[in-house]
């Protein structure tokens, strides 16, 4: 799985082995991105992150910092190790928590992000 544009396109990115995390394919989040058209400048929320690669997309292609909220640990460790090998670790936060138990406490919620994901069984918003 690779970063499909922007300044870190053809970079791998990592994904944990086994099915429990599922990374958004590259033709998936090329046409999200097409759809989308160029990044304005607020921040990005990856909710259900995973490997992050929506969001890692996302700073690769321009936006300013990014968001991701996990909860499965070897999930986590794949997500810190991406950003850091792609030296997005000063422009991402990590949220070790579930995206569906009191989010506003984890202070992610109300942030003023753009753009907000999810995995393939929620709905992607845009403001």
């Amino acid at each position: 799985m690779r970063v499909t544009a922007g300044a870190d396109r053809g970079r791998k990115l990592r994904a944990p082995r086994g099915a429990t995390t599922r990374p958004t394919g590259a033709k998936v989040r090329e046409a999200i991105f097409n759809i989308l058209g160029p990044p304005p400048p607020h921040p990005v929320l990856d909710l259900f992150a995973g490997t992050g690669s929506l969001g890692i997309e996302a700073l690769s292609r321009g936006r300013v910092a990014a968001d991701f909220v996990e909860r499965d640990a070897r999930a986590l460790g794949t997500l810190h190790r991406n950003l850091r090998e792609l030296g997005f670790s000063g422009r991402a936060r990590v949220i070790g928590a579930s995206v569906l138990a009191r989010p506003a406490t984890h202070g992610w919620c109300g942030r003023g992000q753009g753009l907000w994901f999810g995995s393939s069984w929620t709905r992607l918003r845009v403001r």
